[in-house]
């Protein structure tokens, strides 16, 4: 059975939160109402205490709107709740401005109860589906840890890569640039990582065939298909274009071979393994 969610209800007429709390307790079990208050800021004193999941607003309230409170919430941050406005006065600024809040819903007073039996089912399986998705995020990240990275390609979206198909990475300004073998259509795609070079670094360098060769690129040895030690240029299988290495890199090459962090034998191909075998026989 899913916890209930947290309420805090925020309405200023005794009969209708009587109405309210009439229906919430006849008809809504999903329901643990934490805090009532009829003020807007005995109301933020409130959500900021305790935190909770769902608000039911009535917009008048005493000493300003239901609006003010949540004007007041967003610019501290303090927006991890479901709204769910009520109201009297059908107009259809308030309903916009609701909208723009991004409101789960907007419910006319006298409440029908139906209506909100409804508005609280949407909330409780949105609640569901967001701890759903949190969940996954953290099985993929434990269960991805060895074969895919998370990458923050903006706007709080995470993109999967699977580690094995990144062919290099460059640094671009604040951003990382990735390189990626794309099996469907057998070339390389480009995705924009929000961090760093040196934060991804680590994460790939540790446990897998990955090596910083230049202030700009971290390159996945097994894709290289050939090195021009002269030039320091490093040719990949899928790209036309090659990377200039830093001219340490033979070196490191040589270290890496002798003292590899990750057995060299056990990638799918040994082009490389052969490669380097001569260059440093």
């Amino acid at each position: 059975m899913p916890p209930k969610l947290r309420t805090i209800i925020l309405e200023d007429s005794p009969e209708n939160l009587e109405l309210l709390s009439s229906y919430l307790s006849d008809d809504c079990p999903q329901i643990e109402v934490v805090g009532i208050s009829p003020e807007v800021k005995e109301g933020i004193a409130l959500i900021e205490a305790l935190n909770p999941d769902l608000l039911l607003l009535d917009i008048q309230l005493r000493g300003g709107t239901s609006f003010d409170v949540i004007d007041y919430l967003t610019q501290r941050g303090a927006v991890g709740f479901q709204i769910i406005f009520m109201t009297g006065f059908g107009n259809a600024d308030s309903s916009t401005r609701a909208l723009r809040m991004s409101a789960l819903d907007y419910l006319r007073k006298p409440l029908n109860r139906n209506e909100l039996r409804e508005a609280i089912e949407k909330a409780q399986k949105q609640r569901i589906e967001l701890e759903q998705l949190r969940n996954f995020i953290e099985s993929m990240r434990s269960k991805n840890a060895q074969t895919h990275i998370a990458i923050d390609v903006g706007e709080g979206n995470l993109q999967w890569v699977e580690i094995r198909h990144i062919q290099h990475l460059e640094a671009a300004g604040g951003i990382t640039v990735l390189h990626v073998f794309d099996d469907h259509v057998r070339k390389i795609t480009k995705i924009n990582g929000r961090k760093r070079l040196g934060e991804y670094e680590p994460l790939l360098t540790k446990d897998h065939p990955f090596l910083r060769v230049h202030d700009r690129y971290v390159v996945n040895l097994q894709h290289i298909y050939k090195y021009n030690q002269r030039e320091g240029e490093i040719r990949f299988r899928y790209s036309e274009k090659p990377i200039l290495a830093a001219t340490r890199l033979k070196t490191i090459l040589k270290n890496q071979l002798q003292h590899p962090p990750v057995p060299l034998q056990n990638f799918e191909s040994n082009t490389l393994l052969d490669l380097l075998k001569r260059w440093f026989r």
